[in-house]
C-alpha cells in the first residue's frame, strides 16, 4: 500500500520491481508523458528477453534504452558493449576486445551524446561480457577520459571515480587492471584507489599501453569505443593498429549489431 510519504511499499524480495522517475509527469503518468511511459514499460517487459538475445550475439544491453532512431542508424544503444575478436593481439594473450559504447562519435543529440549513465552502463555491460566469456582478468582504460568527458561536462576525477566504483561493484570475482597512458591520469586513478582503500582488492592501476599483455596479463581488454562500435582515433586507434585487422573487427561488430537491431520494433 501507500506509505506516509506517498510511495508504494514494495516487497522487492518477492516481486520483480523497479522504480522509474519520469520528468514532467504528474499522477497520471501515462496521460502526461505517454511516449516515455510506453518506453519504460516496454523496456521492463522486454529487457530481460533482449539481454538474452543480445548475449548470444556477444552484446550486453542490460539497463540501456532502445530507440528506433539509434537502431535505424545501425548503432548500439548507448551504454551497451560488444565483444569481438582481437586480431593480431590474440597471439600475445589478448583473446578478445570489448567495445564500450558510451556515446556516438558521428551524431549529436539527446539519443547520441555521451552521458555519465552511458559510461557507467557501458562499464557494467563490458564486465558482464567478460564474465560470460570466461575471462579471469580484465584490462580497463579511462573510458570517456578525453573528448567524451568534455562533452559530458564532468571533471576527469569524478568520471574516473564512477568508472572504478562501477567496475568494482560488478567485477563478479574477476581481477581488474585499470590501464592509463598519461601520468596525470594514472595519478587520478591512484588517488581514487587510496580513497577507496580495501574496496579495491583484486584491482590494480597500471601505466602503459592497454595492448601490452605483459603489462596487465588480461585476456580481454576494454576499448573506449562508441555507439557505432567502429575504431576511431585516440586509444581506439591504438588498439586498432595493434590488432592489425581493424576493418575485419569493425565488420564483425556491424554484423552483430544489425542482428540485434532486428529485434527492436
Amino acid at each position: 500500500g501507500f506509505g506516509d510519504n506517498g510511495l508504494i511499499h514494495l516487497n522487492t524480495h518477492r516481486l520483480n520491481t523497479e522504480i522509474k522517475m519520469i520528468a514532467g509527469a504528474g499522477h497520471t503518468v501515462h496521460r502526461d508523458r505517454p511516449q516515455e511511459f510506453l518506453r519504460v514499460v516496454n523496456e521492463f517487459i522486454h529487457g530481460g528477453k533482449m539481454q538474452k538475445q543480445a548475449m548470444q550475439l556477444g552484446i550486453s544491453v542490460e539497463g540501456v534504452a532502445f530507440e528506433k532512431e539509434v537502431a535505424a542508424a545501425g548503432m548500439l544503444p548507448r551504454g551497451a558493449a560488444i565483444a569481438t575478436g582481437s586480431g593480431a593481439l590474440a597471439s600475445s594473450g589478448i583473446k578478445s576486445i570489448i567495445h564500450a559504447a558510451s556515446g556516438s562519435m558521428t551524431r549529436d543529440g539527446a539519443l547520441f551524446d555521451p552521458t555519465l549513465k552511458g559510461v557507467v552502463d557501458a562499464v557494467r555491460n563490458s564486465l558482464l561480457l567478460a564474465k560470460n566469456g570466461g575471462h579471469a582478468r580484465v584490462a580497463i582504460p579511462f573510458i570517456g577520459g578525453n573528448i567524451f568527458s568534455q562533452r559530458i561536462g564532468i571533471a576527469p576525477k569524478d568520471l574516473a571515480r564512477e568508472i572504478v566504483q562501477t567496475a568494482l561493484t560488478h567485477k563478479d570475482g574477476m581481477e581488474l587492471r585499470f590501464v592509463t597512458f598519461a601520468p596525470e591520469e594514472t595519478q587520478i586513478f591512484k588517488d581514487i584507489f587510496k580513497e577507496l582503500g580495501d574496496q579495491t582488492k583484486g584491482a590494480e592501476v597500471l601505466q602503459g599501453s592497454i595492448t601490452d599483455f605483459k603489462l596487465h596479463g588480461a585476456s580481454v581488454i576494454v576499448n573506449a569505443a562508441n555507439m557505432e562500435a567502429q575504431f576511431g582515433g585516440g586509444l581506439s586507434g591504438v588498439i586498432a593498429r595493434a590488432a592489425k585487422t581493424s576493418q575485419a573487427i569493425d565488420q564483425e561488430a556491424a554484423r552483430a549489431i544489425a542482428k540485434l537491431n532486428q529485434f527492436i520494433e
